[in-house]
């Protein structure tokens, strides 16, 4: 009996200590710092290689035994499941948000139906008139930082033209949207300009129109305005680049004034429609609103894209002339 256990610890023993040393041959060699008894534990391919060290006959090195080592077979699958965990979380969450969303509207559908928009928006239109002077103030210094951070200044032009009128509108829109790219201008000059360098880096307009805008400096300035980038990189972008304050106050007047006058002008019409004045638009809004469609589908996209295209003619004519 006592030899037949012998026997069985004897092969767990061995078949341990195979374990081990195949443990052992896949991880490669291990060192670990010096324990608590003052002794480092050496480690190699081999455990009947193993040894004992004292501490101070040995120079710290780091633990060279990495996740990546310990993965076998399989193991490249599990990194990319690793990596495409966040994005599976992202989906996840964007899905239950969209959820709730579209819970909320269902239980509460009657009442969103029955909500007075054109009442409502009424009510809070004269509110903001009856303000006066103050109220134009007020909406100037907001649209001047919505300008900064936003930019999407439409329907904030449309809104103030529908609750000032179409004077009080114009001069609040314009003062409040000009100021606002001038600040943004500035800000993108003096005070952000590493980061928006760094942001810019690598965008092909901005190496098309390096040497362009020395030359015409107001007309490169004009045509970046038109172009279909955000408010933020029209203005920070042009602050980066060799272009004097007076030449982009000059660009940002030209091309938003119009859009200015345009967007305050249906604003005030809708205003009117609103508050019961009028029945339906006039005909000389119909007339601009025409007008825009046609401008900023085809006028605007062929002027910008001709402009992008002569620059990467002139600049390919210099590679080839450089060669």
């Amino acid at each position: 009996m006592r030899k037949s256990l012998f026997i069985a610890l004897l092969i767990s023993v061995t078949d341990a200590k195979a374990f081990h040393n195949s443990i052992i041959g896949l991880v490669g060699p291990t060192q670990v710092y010096h324990n608590k008894k003052g002794v480092n534990l050496i480690g190699t391919n081999q455990l009947q290689n193993t040894r004992i060290v004292p501490s101070d006959h040995l120079e710290k090195q780091p633990f060279q035994t990495s996740y990546e080592s310990l993965i076998v077979r399989g193991g490249s699958k599990q990194n990319e499941i690793e990596k495409d965990a966040p994005s599976t979380k992202n989906k996840i969450i964007i899905a239950s948000l969209l959820s709730i969303v579209v819970a909320a509207i269902a239980m509460n559908y009657d009442s969103i139906r029955a909500f007075d928009l054109k009442g409502e928006l009424s009510t809070r239109l004269d509110n903001l008139a009856a303000l006066g002077t103050k109220g134009v103030i007020l909406y100037t210094l907001a649209f001047c930082l919505w300008e900064v951070t936003v930019g999407v200044t439409t329907p904030v032009e449309t809104a103030a033209g529908m609750a000032f009128g179409l004077k009080n509108g114009i001069i609040a829109n314009a003062i409040g949207k000009t100021s606002g790219a001038v600040i943004a201008f500035l800000l993108g000059r003096y005070v952000l300009k590493d980061a928006v360098e760094k942001r810019l880096e690598g965008n092909e307009l901005m190496d098309l129109v390096q040497d362009s805008i020395r030359k015409n400096p107001f007309r490169v300035s004009l045509i970046w305005r038109f172009s279909f980038l955000p408010e933020q990189a029209k203005n920070c972008g042009l602050a980066v680049l060799p272009v004097k304050t007076w030449q982009f106050i000059a660009a940002v007047l030209c091309h938003g004034f119009p859009f200015t006058l345009l967007w305050t002008f249906l604003g005030n019409e809708m205003g009117l429609i609103v508050r019961g004045v009028m029945d339906q638009p006039s005909r000389t809004l119909k007339i601009l609103m025409s007008g825009v469609y046609v401008f900023g589908f085809f006028i605007s996209p062929s002027m910008v894209g001709l402009w992008i295209k002569g620059l990467r003619d002139e600049k390919l004519k210099k590679e080839n002339g450089s060669k």
